[in-house]
């Protein structure tokens, strides 16, 4: 598969052993498809794809993929650990909390467009998934993932990039001013 650049996919699984197939890879778009299944995986995974520009999996669902208890702080990979230099958007949909986690490990540019939806339709609740964390680990997930945000936008608010608009879940962060050059640092909160 030497000359496939753009692939899709649905309800199907691929083996580790056969990650080397898609090396050449620039837009990958999957739905509920069985990827990885422990975080070893995952780092390989993304390592196996160095030219990805485009990465869309919906449908990213708790049993295809991870097993509950190895989201725990001390198993998950270092933070932004994968470099992903090519990524322009990054898409995943289905568990937050294996979202968040997947994209903790990942660097890649700030100028890309990340897009975490919690999809409702995972065959396992995101309260049923909290049964297995206590407070303290609950605690460190939440701190990793926002250090994993703010180290993400960082170099944009150095530089002070221009973002119209942030959605996160059904609410809306959007600049106060668009015509001042402190805009990129000025937000309100709107519903």
């Amino acid at each position: 598969l030497p000359t496939l650049r753009s692939f899709s996919g649905t309800n199907l699984s691929l083996p580790r052993r056969q990650f080397e197939l898609l090396s050449n890879i620039q837009y990958l778009d999957l739905d509920y498809v069985e990827f990885w299944h422990n975080f070893e995986d995952m780092v390989a995974f993304f390592h196996s794809l160095p030219l990805l520009e485009s990465f869309s999996c919906t449908r990213f669902d708790v049993r295809r993929n991870f097993f509950p208890m190895q989201l725990l702080p001390e198993t998950l990979p270092p933070l932004r650990s994968v470099p992903m230099k090519n990524l322009r958007i990054l898409t995943l949909e289905g568990s937050l909390m294996r979202a968040y986690a997947v994209f903790s490990c990942l660097k890649f540019p700030s100028s890309a467009a990340l897009v975490i939806k919690d999809s409702k339709q995972s065959h396992v609740s995101e309260p049923d998934q909290l049964v297995f964390y206590g407070p303290e680990q609950l605690a460190l997930l939440r701190e990793r993932y926002s250090t994993a945000l703010r180290d993400h936008f960082a170099d944009a608010i150095v530089q002070q990039a221009h973002y119209d608009c942030v959605k996160l879940d059904a609410h809306l962060l959007s600049p106060l001013n668009f015509h001042t050059p402190s805009s990129a640092l000025s937000w309100k909160y709107a519903r």
